[in-house]
């Protein structure tokens, strides 16, 4: 599940379809080509996962407050 309103939403979205379009045509890429595709969603996802991971902790600090 994800946020669509989440700010690097459409981002994560762009880097996915990327990368579903490369896989189908793995064996004719180059491996480095793959690789930056790969990072790049990699990248995305951790600024996400990061965020978030911040409000969960803030989150749960005020609930035992």
């Amino acid at each position: 599940m994800m946020n669509w309103e989440d700010e690097n939403y459409p981002e994560l979205e762009e880097k996915m379809k990327n990368l579903s379009k490369k896989a189908i045509g793995l064996e004719e890429l180059k491996e480095n080509h793959m690789s930056d595709i790969n990072d790049e969603y990699i990248s995305v996802c951790q600024k996400i996962l990061r965020r978030e991971w911040a409000r969960l902790k803030n989150d749960l600090k005020k609930k035992r407050v």
